[in-house]
């Protein structure tokens, strides 16, 4: 965050990481950093976190994952594309 800052990159820039406790961290030192939460496995509805974008592996996004993360205002990347 600091070297973002003394960048002057807060507008150009997204965390994303596999720590949700990490992003969190990131949101109490940066608020306006938009933060995006790398998930390969999980257990719940991820739509509930308190980020910004997630980042799931392309096998796992599904009509309704991404509908729920709409509703919240959330964007929904996929990794691992191996098929166009």
């Amino acid at each position: 965050v600091e070297a973002i800052r003394a960048a002057g990159l807060l507008d150009r820039c997204r965390v994303c990481s596999q720590s949700y406790e990490g992003l969190m961290r990131v949101r109490q030192l940066e608020p306006r950093l938009p933060l995006g939460f790398i998930v390969a496995q999980s257990v719940g509805d991820l739509t509930k976190l308190e980020c910004d974008f997630l980042m799931l592996h392309a096998g796992r996004i599904t009509r309704a994952v991404v509908d729920r993360a709409r509703l919240r205002g959330m964007t929904v990347h996929a990794w691992t594309v191996n098929d166009p």
